[in-house]
C-alpha cells in the first residue's frame, strides 16, 4: 500500500508463505525490512538498508510487547515521513515487514505504520486484506490495528 505524498510501498508477507512475489536477498537491497516472526533468513536482513526485529506470537491476545510493537510503528511512520531527518540516505521505495505467512503479524504492524502515517484505521483494514487475501483473521490484531491501542 502507498499513501499519497508516501513515497515508500509498504509490503506485507512471509518468510514461509507460498502465497505471494518469491523474493530474493537482492530484492532487499535499499529496502527496509521489519521481521516479526524472528523467521527471515540472515542473507535477506543483511541485504537489506535496515533491518527491525519485532518478535512476538501471532495468538488472539494482545501480545505483551505491543507498547513495543506500535513504538517501532510511531518511529518508522515519523522516519518515513520526514525522509529521514539529517540521516542519509532519505526513506526507501520499500519497506518490507514478514512474518512466517504473512497474514497477521506482519499485518498488524504495516497497518499501524500506515495509521501512524494519518490512513483512517479502516482504509486500512480494507487495503490490507485487499492486497494480501486472508490476511488479517486474528480478531484481536483487527482491534487493535481499528482503536490503535490495547482497547
Amino acid at each position: 500500500m502507498r499513501l499519497p505524498g508516501l513515497g515508500t510501498e509498504v509490503w506485507v508477507g512471509g518468510a514461509e508463505s507460498a502465497v505471494g512475489e518469491l523474493l530474493t536477498p537482492n530484492d532487499m537491497r535499499g529496502t527496509w525490512l521489519v521481521d516479526c516472526a524472528g523467521e527471515i533468513a540472515r542473507e535477506f536482513t543483511a541485504a537489506a538498508s535496515e533491518s527491525f526485529m519485532s518478535v512476538f506470537a501471532d495468538i488472539d491476545s494482545v501480545p505483551s510487547s505491543f507498547d513495543r510493537i506500535a513504538g517501532l510503528a510511531r518511529e518508522l511512520a515519523v522516519r518515513l515521513a520526514d525522509g529521514n531527518g539529517d540521516e542519509a540516505p532519505g526513506p526507501p521505495s520499500r519497506l518490507y515487514v514478514m512474518c512466517s505467512q504473512g497474514f497477521n503479524r506482519s499485518a498488524l504492524v504495516a497497518g499501524l505504520i500506515l495509521r501512524e502515517l494519518g490512513a483512517a484505521p479502516d482504509e486500512v483494514l480494507r487495503e490490507i486484506r485487499r492486497s494480501r487475501p486472508g490476511s488479517l483473521t486474528n480478531e484481536t490484531f483487527v482491534r487493535l490495528l481499528l482503536e490503535g491501542s490495547r482497547g
